[in-house]
């Protein structure tokens, strides 16, 4: 977290000899703290249920769903703090709403410029500049980042330690198989169920503590030799491709482009309040459906958002952005929040590990979306998400039919 420190204290004076090195190792930060954030839930979900596998997922779920929805609730207090931002600098373009309906004309003014589907992804303006905001006005807010990122800091070191106590271990009650569990632990062996030992000097061994080098052999160790955790790594890579387009090319190409920066606040308004909501409900709804079903749902209405788009008109009715924003948050919660719970239960013998497969597919999802939108249409960045998107869940659902199934241990024999 001192690392994200560095990266907002980098934005004080806004340059490429600051910006980039503050931001590859803010990279290096995120590579840490996001698979320990997630073990750490899953160990304290373990901690409170002891012995009883089926209330683990319930408490897991609910965890991971109250978790995110804070999480989410960053982006909502973002987007106040823009609007108000906004308003106390009386940005009002006239000019925005006469062009808005114009497809040859940005918010700029700037003619031949298409919003959309096929904008250039040329570099906008100086935002700074367009909103007129003052330095000062940059320097509080920021400041502001840097004593709540702070204050994050001082948070964490009074969390209880879960690295010692229980974990689950493999118990052979065929009956009690249930659809989450998943077959192998580390050793290939086939798991039908769990229960929890006390035995701290194992749960020493499980990866809690490993060292970087060696949580990275463990990791790569886990794709060769489990079908489950190749097949589910491409719906992870999705996520964070799902993440860069809304945010990069939706909120840029259509939003920011058609009706300029300050229907970008309100909009993200109405995105991040939908994240926040369905995060919260996919406990409820995973009372009612399994992953599958939840996956699938998802999956369908992001694939309805994005056709929506491809049949876009810069004359439809400013409603319907907010719409889809709505549509986004909706989808992408769902996917976001209660894939870790997945891995948790698909792999609760090697929770580290799962945790550092998911975080870096979806950072490699993340990277190779940001870094394609630099040269390729709208059009064709949104067609690569809907083919990921199906291929995605199409390899998940495959992984829901083989969890309890021999073929999933992959061996050298």
């Amino acid at each position: 977290m001192a690392l994200y420190e560095l990266y907002i204290a980098a934005n004080f004076y806004p340059s490429p000899f600051t910006l980039i090195p503050a931001a590859a190792l803010l990279g290096v930060a995120a590579g840490v703290l996001w698979p320990t954030v997630f073990t750490y839930i899953t160990r304290m979900s373990i901690h409170a249920t002891k012995n009883n596998f089926k209330e683990f997922k319930r408490i897991n779920k609910e965890t991971f769903a109250t978790f995110f929805s804070f999480v989410h609730c960053s982006m909502l207090v973002g987007s106040l703090v823009m609007i108000v931002m906004l308003v106390s600098t009386s940005f009002v373009r006239e000019e925005s709403r006469d062009n808005a309906n114009n497809p040859a004309v940005n918010v700029t003014g700037k003619a031949n410029k298409t919003c959309g589907l096929f904008d250039d992804n040329a570099i906008p303006d100086d935002n700074k500049a367009a909103l007129n905001i003052t330095d000062l006005t940059l320097y509080l807010i920021l400041s502001g980042f840097l004593l709540l990122n702070g204050l994050a800091m001082v948070l964490s070191l009074f969390l209880n330690d879960y690295s010692d106590g229980i974990i689950f271990e493999p118990a052979r009650t065929e009956s009690q198989v249930d659809e989450s569990v998943i077959l192998s632990n580390p050793n290939g062996n086939k798991l039908d169920d769990y229960k929890t030992s006390d035995n701290s000097e194992e749960i020493h061994h499980t990866g809690m503590k490993q060292h970087s080098m060696s949580q990275l052999k463990s990791t790569l160790k886990l794709l060769a030799s489990d079908l489950v955790a190749i097949l589910i790594s491409p719906l992870t890579i999705h996520v964070g491709m799902y993440q860069a387009f809304v945010r990069a090319t939706f909120f840029g190409s259509w939003i920011s482009c058609t009706y300029g920066l300050n229907y970008v606040s309100y909009i993200m308004l109405a995105y991040s309040l939908t994240m926040v909501i369905s995060s919260y409900a996919s406990v409820k709804l995973l009372s009612l459906f399994n992953h599958r079903v939840l996956f699938g749902g998802a999956t369908f209405l992001e694939l309805l958002t994005l056709t929506t788009l491809l049949l876009w008109r810069t004359s439809n009715p400013t409603w319907l952005y907010f719409l889809l924003s709505i549509a986004f948050g909706c989808s992408r919660s769902l996917l976001k929040t209660q894939t870790p719970s997945c891995f948790a239960a698909f792999f609760q013998h090697q929770q580290v590990e799962a945790a550092s497969l998911q975080t870096s597919s979806e950072s490699i999802g993340i990277a190779v979306t940001y870094g394609i939108i630099s040269f390729m249409l709208p059009i064709h960045v949104l067609l690569l998400l809907g083919t990921t998107s199906c291929l995605a869940y199409l390899l998940f659902f495959v992984c829901s039919m083989i969890q309890n199934k021999p073929i999933r241990i992959l061996t050298c024999d």
